[in-house]
C-alpha cells in the first residue's frame, strides 16, 4: 500500500511549484500595480472602433457655386469639430462623401451629404 501512495505523492509535489517572482524585483519608480489572478485572463480590448453617419449641409444660396462652396465650408467645420471632440481618442477616418444638390421652391440651392466617421475609442484603461 505504501508503494502505491509513493508515486501519487511524488506527482503532487511536482504540481506545487514555488513562484520565482518577488515583489522586490518589480521597479517602483512610478505608480505600480501588481495583479495576481488565477485562471484565464479576463482582460478584454482596451479600445473599440465606432462608426456612424452625420448630415452635412451648406447654407442655402441662389447660385450652385456659392451653395457648393458653403457645403465645402460646412464639411471642413464638421471635420474640425469632430477632431476637437475626440482629442483623447483616435480619429481613424472622416469623410464628407459626395454632396447632393437640392433645389428649393424658393429658388435657393442647398448641397448636403451623409458624412461618415470611424473613431477608435478607449473603453478601458490599460493595465
Amino acid at each position: 500500500m505504501i508503494l502505491c501512495l509513493f508515486p501519487l505523492l511524488f506527482s503532487m509535489s511536482a504540481i506545487a511549484q514555488e513562484s520565482s517572482v518577488r515583489i522586490s524585483d518589480i521597479p517602483t519608480q512610478e505608480d505600480t500595480s501588481v495583479i495576481i489572478k488565477k485562471g484565464a485572463s479576463s482582460c478584454g480590448p482596451d479600445f473599440e472602433v465606432v462608426s456612424g453617419l452625420d448630415e452635412v449641409a451648406g447654407d442655402p444660396s441662389s447660385g450652385s457655386k456659392e451653395s457648393y462652396g458653403s457645403w465645402k465650408s460646412a464639411c471642413e467645420a464638421w471635420k474640425k469639430d469632430t477632431r476637437q471632440m475626440n482629442k483623447e481618442n483616435q480619429v481613424l477616418s472622416l469623410n464628407c462623401n459626395f454632396p447632393t444638390l437640392i433645389r428649393l421652391n424658393s429658388g435657393l440651392n442647398i448641397y448636403h451629404s451623409s458624412a461618415s466617421y470611424k473613431l477608435k475609442i478607449r473603453i478601458r484603461n490599460a493595465h
